[in-house]
């Protein structure tokens, strides 16, 4: 009977350190916490101490300070980084954190939960609750109110004045920019562009130079029937308002009968421009004589031709109005 008593507390001793074993190969992270003391003043700043062991390895992935945070009714004012103080034999961490509380009592502050990862398994583990005692100040019927205490004021001093006068010195600066862009604006408008040259004062001037030059004397034949006939077709266009420059003979021809050009003109000019027609195209040599005479039909024809300024109406007074009939 002894000897079954006995077998029976062995295997009763031996099952419970089994069921040890399994519990510490299913934890093998712990998390302790610690309070830097058991009571506080409300309102009052309090540190909290967090040490993981772990086996070497594992790799801490969040430690969840919000859910106890709000199960234990105190708001987090700062977590510090999370340490490693040995590696070997077994990994040791530890991390601050300060917190505070505005609610006076016995506050039961719940495990903080671990999330953790070792050989590609994520698990939990959570440390052990905390009990915190929260005091108030005593208030009573005899409890002086103290006054309102007046507002603390700081003297002014260059950086309160700095933000305002880098904001008076960019709107001096904005002005300023407008100010010139404004008025070299105003200069630029007051300027008009000068008047066109008129046409026949062009053509004169260009057939002057023509004359002093004199190419058709030095065997430039070709280059003078060309200038006299560009100078011609020039005139044409910017006196008539004509394509003449880009027209040939027999449509400049035509161009004449349009704006009414008198006979003698219109044959000088139909003369001018089949001569240097011949000269470009056919190779044509004409007599020394015909150049000249063509240059002095073509300055005839622009003195002639050229436009007379318009006459101005005459300013009508109130008397004249009132005799008018």
């Amino acid at each position: 009977m002894k000897n079954r008593v006995i077998i029976l507390v062995l295997a009763f001793t031996g099952s419970l350190l089994g069921w040890g074993v399994a519990v510490a190969q299913q934890a093998p992270v712990s998390v302790r916490v610690s309070l830097d003391t058991a009571t506080i003043m409300i309102g009052d700043q309090l540190g909290l101490n967090v040490q993981i062991a772990a086996p070497t390895g594992t790799r801490i992935q969040q430690i969840q300070f919000g859910e106890w945070e709000k199960a234990g009714k105190v708001e987090i004012v700062d977590i510090g980084p999370l340490t490693t103080v040995a590696e070997t034999p077994e990994l040791l961490q530890q991390q601050r954190v300060l917190f505070t509380t505005f609610d006076s009592g016995y506050h039961r502050l719940p495990s903080l939960a671990v999330i953790y990862e070792l050989n590609g398994v994520t698990d939990t583990a959570r440390s052990g609750n905390l009990g915190l005692r929260v005091f108030t100040l005593p208030v009573t019927e005899d409890t002086p109110i103290l006054a309102n205490k007046d507002i603390v004021t700081e003297p002014i001093n260059f950086r309160d004045l700095l933000p305002y006068g880098v904001g008076i010195l960019a709107a001096l600066l904005l002005g300023l920019g407008w100010w010139k862009w404004s008025g070299r604006t105003a200069k630029k408008a007051a300027v008009l562009p000068p008047p066109p040259v008129p046409a026949h004062v062009l053509a004169l001037e260009k057939l002057a130079v023509l004359e002093q030059v004199a190419s058709w004397q030095h065997g430039e034949t070709k280059a003078f029937q060309s200038e006299l006939t560009y100078i011609l077709r020039e005139y044409l266009e910017n006196r008539y308002q004509v394509p003449a420059l880009e027209a040939t003979t027999p449509e400049i021809l035509v161009q004449l009968r349009t704006i009414a050009v008198e006979s003698d003109y219109a044959t000088a000019i139909k003369d001018i421009l089949e001569t240097a027609d011949l000269v470009k195209f056919a190779k044509a040599v004409p007599p020394l004589e015909v150049h000249p005479r063509a240059l002095v039909a073509v300055r005839d024809f622009v003195t002639a031709t050229q436009a007379q300024p318009e006459e101005e109406a005459p300013a009508i007074s109130a008397n004249d109005k009132e005799t008018t009939p």
